[in-house]
């Protein structure tokens, strides 16, 4: 028997779920699983407890793609989950990402593709913004030491803080794609 899960999600307490609890529900799902929270961590604990019930045949159907997960890879492993246990992702806002569909080995596919690249954006951003800083601090002037100073520690802070989030979602992807092979 197929049951049709949904799934909303926003990023601040204050926001509201009222639009995508109606979206969710009138395209049919029986139990719908809602936070507020941001989709930055890994861990939100109404989307754990959907994967871990959701099973054979089972629909996971969501507003749209970012209120799921704003980040490609975490998005693909969440997919990949689905298709382990057998379970299907729609999304009402891209028609695109169904994999109930006969095409769905086409979205997973394309999902890793876009993941990867995403990732080496990411890569490709933090480098430069490091030479940036580094380029910016050595052509200061002396009387500007302050100023200097506290631009390093602005871009290594920033640094330190985006490293940080991508360990953390890569050891959640990790923990995620364990026993998962091509």
């Amino acid at each position: 028997m197929t049951v049709i899960y949904g799934y909303a999600r926003v990023s601040g307490k204050s926001r509201d779920l009222a639009a995508q609890l109606a979206d969710v529900k009138a395209a049919g799902c029986e139990r719908i699983h809602q936070e507020k929270m941001s989709a930055e961590t890994a861990e939100r604990p109404q989307l754990e407890k959907l994967l871990a019930i959701v099973g054979q045949d089972d629909v996971v159907m969501i507003p749209a793609v970012d209120r799921l997960s704003c980040d490609t890879t975490d998005l693909l492993v969440i997919a990949r989950d689905l298709q382990k246990v057998g379970a299907g992702l729609r999304s009402l806002a891209e028609p695109i990402i169904d994999t109930t569909s006969d095409y769905a080995e086409i979205v997973l596919a394309t999902l890793a593709i876009v993941a990867k690249l995403e990732r080496r954006r990411i890569k490709e951003r933090t480098v430069r913004r490091r030479a940036d800083a580094k380029a910016s601090s050595s052509v200061a002037s002396r009387s500007s030491r302050r100023a200097r100073s506290a631009r390093r520690s602005s871009a290594a802070t920033w640094t330190r803080k985006r490293c940080a989030r991508l360990r953390a979602a890569t050891m959640s992807v990790r923990r995620r794609f364990r026993g998962w092979h091509h």
